[in-house]
């Protein structure tokens, strides 16, 4: 790669001042040509030159099919730029989360592709023990031994256990969405 290609003051802010991965990414040679420190570091190389040479010039967990580097490809150069989530992988080979932004750039006739990668494994940490929260709450509604009734703001019935239902003689989700005065005598 030409060195001073990239080199002005616009560049040097995308590039070395951003947080996260911001690279260019070489489609006729299939590789990067520039990444800034937070991209090398994000991924755990000790260098960009380390990732350069990175002999199995992939960051993907499952390597893309030749078809399906071509659809990617394609979409991004027809559309000038695509977003997706994907799993990549590190130099140690630990998996993460990332936000993907492909962006087409064209230099000297060269076909580049503007890469931004953002982590979302907090994202999607923070997703799994919200599951597996709303897994443990969904276990004791359904299985307790009293009826459970729960309401919004306005009274409306947003959830009822089938405790609930059998003690106030309702079919299998006949309280939802009714008001809970409905429940209660006059």
């Amino acid at each position: 790669m030409p060195a001073t290609l990239y080199r002005n003051p616009l560049t040097d802010i995308l590039f070395e001042q951003s947080k996260e991965f911001v690279g260019l990414y070489h489609v006729e040679q299939g590789w990067f040509t520039h990444v800034n420190s937070a991209g090398y570091r994000l991924l755990g190389y000790s260098s960009a030159q380390a990732l350069y040479d990175e002999p199995a010039r992939t960051l993907r967990a499952r390597q893309l099919t030749p078809a399906e580097w071509t659809e990617l490809r394609d979409r991004v150069l027809r559309d000038g730029s695509h977003e997706f989530e994907d799993e990549l992988r590190r130099q140690s080979g630990e998996l993460f989360w990332a936000r993907v932004e492909l962006t087409c750039l064209v230099v000297e006739q060269q076909t580049y592709f503007l890469v931004r990668l953002t982590d979302t494994t907090p994202l999607h940490v923070a997703e799994h023990r919200l599951a597996e929260s709303m897994g443990r709450f969904e276990a004791v509604v359904s299985h307790a031994t009293i009826g459970i009734v729960m309401c919004n703001r306005v009274g409306e019935i947003l959830l009822a256990n089938d405790k609930a239902h059998q003690l106030f003689g309702y079919q299998n989700d006949g309280m939802l969405h009714q008001r809970i005065e409905a429940l209660v005598p006059e």
